[in-house]
């Protein structure tokens, strides 16, 4: 952190400041603002957040472990079937929940067996509905996975979940 006098103002000096992301050359007018601010602007910050730098993704509970690893055309597909028939939501600030909900019981058993979490079955109209879902760090792995596959509709939703 480098202190440069204010030419144009005598009230007090400006601090310049180099942004974490892109590196470029920012001042800030306080002490206070130059130990809050990391970032040249909202763009830089949230894309460093989401490349997953200083994010804690939590521990998963055991027992929910997936039993195969995705290929590339496992997450493309489960993609797919996130972006049309699946949910994400929030329940509070540290923890985010989503799943899929399918007619058939093999989509919601492949989904557990590439990405782990838990199958819930219910009656709907006299007939069976399968969900299969996840929350917590479980599921904040998932949604970055997931991430690069979606729609830019779908990843402003990721984003303002986690």
């Amino acid at each position: 952190m480098v202190v440069i006098a204010d030419t144009l103002t005598a009230r007090k000096p400006r601090l310049k400041r180099f942004c974490k992301k892109c590196g470029a050359c920012f001042m800030t007018r306080t002490n206070k603002q130059a130990i809050k601010r990391r970032f040249c602007s909202k763009s830089c910050a949230t894309s460093f957040r989401l490349v997953g730098h200083r994010f804690n993704y939590g521990t998963m509970k055991p027992g929910l472990e997936a039993t195969e690893h995705p290929t590339l055309r496992d997450i493309a597909w489960a993609t797919g079937l996130f972006e049309g028939e699946g949910y994400m939501s929030r329940a509070a600030k540290t923890s985010q929940h989503c799943g899929v909900g399918q007619k058939d019981r093999w989509v919601c058993d492949r989904m557990k067996a590439l990405f782990g979490g838990s199958i819930g079955q219910r009656q709907m109209n006299g007939s069976p509905f399968y969900e299969w879902h996840i929350s917590g760090a479980r599921a904040r792995g998932f949604l970055m996975t997931m991430f690069t596959f979606l729609s830019p509709h779908r990843q402003d939703q990721v984003t303002a979940c986690l």
